[in-house]
């Protein structure tokens, strides 16, 4: 009887290694370490994606976008800011030559040398002012900057204070003022034509409000800085669908 109730010694130690509580924890280990795998597997994956690359542009992308140009009016800046090599080259371009350093002036050229039929454009286009033009649309020395570049308008030599007027029927489309050209008119036309006045000051207008051809737009202020080597005039500048044309080409027909 004391043989059968004594304890096993061995008993307490073989509880210890039950063979359900190492199966439970065998198996939790095994949990552990694959998910531990799993988390170094997702850190060295995220940290060598190879689609991160394309979700947020480089600083030398941000500023190619930024530096886009969007006007041609940027270039005036730009072509004065270019190298002593560049600026030789152009300046030694003969009168005809239709090669920039900008495609935007280029393109703007090769599409304003000829007239087209444009339905609804304006029927009347009378001259801004009652003067001649004296520096015409095109490639040409630029006496403010002295070297070889585009110009985007005709430039109409006038007294200080002389009226400007609406060459066309249209409504004002914005009024603005920039530092290189001063105030800033922008007509807008039948046809897709807008028609731009720089180098005076404006008259109180309103965007929105109608025009009729030869309403008064404003009077001739002094030469604006982007031309400040020319004395007192008006630069106009005439766009269809957003490409600049030669003035002249639509308004002597």
């Amino acid at each position: 009887m004391q043989n059968d109730t004594k304890q096993n010694p061995n008993n307490k130690k073989d509880s210890l290694f039950d063979f359900g509580r190492w199966k439970n924890k065998k198996r939790a280990s095994l949990i552990l370490n694959a998910l531990l795998v799993v988390i170094l597997l997702g850190a060295v994956f995220i940290s060598h994606d190879p689609f991160a690359q394309n979700q947020t542009p480089t600083p030398e992308q941000q500023t190619q976008t930024a530096l886009n140009p969007q006007d041609e009016r940027d270039t005036l800046t730009e072509t004065s800011q270019t190298g002593p090599a560049q600026q030789e080259s152009s300046s030694k371009a003969p009168d005809n030559q239709t090669t920039t350093t900008g495609t935007v002036a280029q393109q703007s050229f090769e599409n304003a040398t000829e007239a087209v039929a444009v339905e609804g454009k304006p029927e009347i286009w009378l001259p801004p002012a009652n003067a001649g033009w004296d520096r015409n649309y095109g490639y040409g020395l630029d006496p403010t900057f002295d070297d070889y570049r585009f110009h985007k308008g005709c430039d109409m030599t006038l007294e200080i204070g002389q009226p400007v007027l609406a060459t066309a029927e249209g409504t004002v489309k914005s009024i603005s003022t920039d530092p290189l050209w001063g105030d800033m008119i922008t007509l807008a036309h039948g046809g897709g034509f807008t028609s731009v006045y720089m180098g005076i000051n404006a008259a109180e207008l309103k965007v929105g409000q109608a025009i009729a051809a030869g309403d008064n737009l404003g009077t001739v202020s002094a030469s604006p800085k982007a031309e400040q080597a020319q004395q007192p005039h008006l630069h106009f500048e005439l766009y269809l669908n957003g490409v600049s044309q030669d003035p002249l080409i639509w308004m002597n027909q």
